[in-house]
């Protein structure tokens, strides 16, 4: 599946924004999530597609790594990469969070000094509707990096070429 959804974002998404994507590896920690980390253009991505669960409104992703102990544990936001993209796919439904890595610190998600980290997240695309009040906020927040990819033709370029954006 990863590769298919891949090919369909470099084929629709892009190359037709002159969005380069090289340096593609896999991390094997999270396949079921086609764990990835890329390149695009001159900004480092971590790549997840989330899950749909079916107790749950929203989808769930993980990201972690093995610690020197063989312990599980969340990424640190030094060796983060610049941004973290999170495919969401529900039926006819395709979009993108694209989360840089200073809000992952901001919102306890990446492993600092300072922070514990996680080593998943309840994501909530736009088309979701949260059931519960911390699944609201956590869209609230959220909605300022998502993206709905669900119709080429309707996509907002702007909002696009902003979130992948390296400030």
């Amino acid at each position: 599946m990863k590769n298919e959804v891949l090919n369909y974002l470099i084929e629709n998404i892009y190359t037709p924004n002159n969005m380069e994507i090289s340096n593609i590896l896999e991390e094997k920690q999270n396949s079921k999530y086609s764990a990835l980390t890329f390149n695009i253009n001159n900004i480092s991505a971590r790549f997840r597609i989330s899950n749909t669960t079916p107790t749950k409104s929203g989808q769930f992703v993980a990201f972690w790594q093995k610690n020197t102990y063989l312990s599980n544990e969340a990424f640190y936001y030094e060796n983060a990469p610049d941004i973290l993209i999170v495919t969401c796919i529900d039926n006819n439904n395709l979009g993108q969070f694209i989360f840089p890595k200073d809000i992952l610190l901001r919102e306890n998600i990446l492993k600092s000094k300072n922070t514990s980290g996680k080593m998943g997240l309840r994501i909530y695309p736009a088309w979701d509707v949260p059931t519960t009040k911390q699944g609201l906020q956590s869209q609230k927040w959220q909605c300022e990096y998502f993206i709905d990819l669900s119709n080429l033709k309707n996509i907002s370029k702007e909002k696009l070429i902003y979130l992948y954006k390296k400030d």
